[in-house]
């Protein structure tokens, strides 16, 4: 596995190998959060629970359990975490989530200690695009052969490094399309938005590094609403659930040391032939990222093709040059790029810092 380390001059950054091949309206802010009817007596061991930094640095306390919510302890006060959603059609289980107050030292969910952030993050490691190809009949990945998918190898070796953050710039879910009944590679593989796929795509995969670290979650176009949107809202969107998908979120921006991140949702655009309704829908998400930029800054997104559709290959760094950064209004921007990974495994991660 090819592995990447970049030592910079505002944050030293551990970069890991992409997985696979590497998305703004309204959400409901005034939603809250029901109780939890009770509060389990004793941890689940299968089901994950993660902490995940939002919208100006919230910290934010998640767990999926099958019906009731566990018990959250923050410096030493206990309680139940709250239900963020209840069970649906596909997801027959209950999202739990708390606010963990900053400066809070010690976190614990059902007695399992959580990592919180760090003021000065020195190791922070970066990846995406981590699901399992499943795209008949052309992509099907052996998602039953780690050495075909390896994802749970490189989310255990990034925990081993002990990581202060985690960065998923995106692509969570692959598996769109069913396993031919002749395919030992992938038999018996869920495919499709559902808690089974999620489950067997990223949360059990990534269950040491969801334990090992506090991360920052990126929608990428795998997650928009035609495809695994619902669940991206479920169980990652740092928001409160919206009560439908929705199409585009607003930029969002948060620290990172003495850095600030700007975290993009660029799924809906569109990979080629964008049309100027999505491009003039972008320009204003663009112009909220300045407006949130007050020093210096990294841009958190995926790639993505939105420009003026001059060409196929008119990519999101397009727009960001064009709108993010002109007389160096964005001194730092950064991102992760893979290579095309449709047949091969994985390929190594290339970090642009410019």
């Amino acid at each position: 596995m090819a592995t990447l380390l970049f030592r910079m001059k505002l944050v030293p950054l551990l970069v890991l190998a992409l997985v696979s091949q590497l998305g703004w309206v309204s959400v409901n802010a005034d939603a809250t959060p029901v109780s939890s009817p009770m509060a389990s007596p004793t941890a689940v061991e299968d089901w994950p629970t993660w902490i995940a930094i939002g919208p100006s640095d919230t910290i934010i306390a998640r767990a999926v359990r099958s019906s009731t919510c566990p018990q959250i302890t923050i410096d030493g006060s206990t309680g139940s975490m709250d239900i963020r959603a209840l069970p649906v059609e596909g997801h027959p289980n209950v999202v739990c989530e708390s606010t963990v107050p900053a400066g809070s030292t010690q976190v614990s969910i059902d007695g399992q200690l959580m990592p919180l952030p760090v003021d000065d993050p020195q190791r922070i490691a970066v990846l995406g695009d981590t699901g399992c190809r499943l795209k008949a009949p052309e992509h099907l990945q052996a998602c039953n052969d780690p050495a075909q998918w390896p994802f749970a190898r490189v989310a255990s070796e990034a925990a081993e490094w002990d990581p202060d953050l985690v960065i998923h710039v995106g692509d969570y879910i692959y598996r769109e399309a069913p396993c031919p009944s002749d395919n030992a590679g992938c038999a018996g593989s869920p495919y499709g938005d559902s808690w089974s796929t999620w489950s067997a795509d990223f949360f059990e995969p990534a269950g040491s590094l969801l334990d090992a670290a506090p991360w920052i979650f990126v929608r990428g176009n795998h997650e928009d609403c035609s495809r695994e949107g619902n669940g991206w809202f479920r169980y990652l969107d740092p928001m409160p659930l919206p009560e439908t998908c929705q199409p585009i979120t607003q930029p969002y921006a948060l620290s990172i040391g003495d850095v600030q991140a700007v975290v993009l949702d660029v799924a809906s655009a569109q990979d080629t032939n964008p049309t100027p309704e999505v491009t003039d829908a972008f320009k204003p998400i663009f112009e909220r990222a300045l407006d949130l930029k007050d020093k210096p800054t990294w841009l958190l997104d995926p790639p993505a093709h939105v420009v003026d559709g001059s060409d196929q290959l008119g990519r999101a760094d397009r727009m960001v040059d064009r709108h993010l950064r002109p007389d160096g209004i964005f001194a730092t921007v950064v991102r992760v790029r893979s290579r095309d990974c449709r047949s091969r495994p994985y390929d190594a991660a290339r970090l642009v810092h410019t």
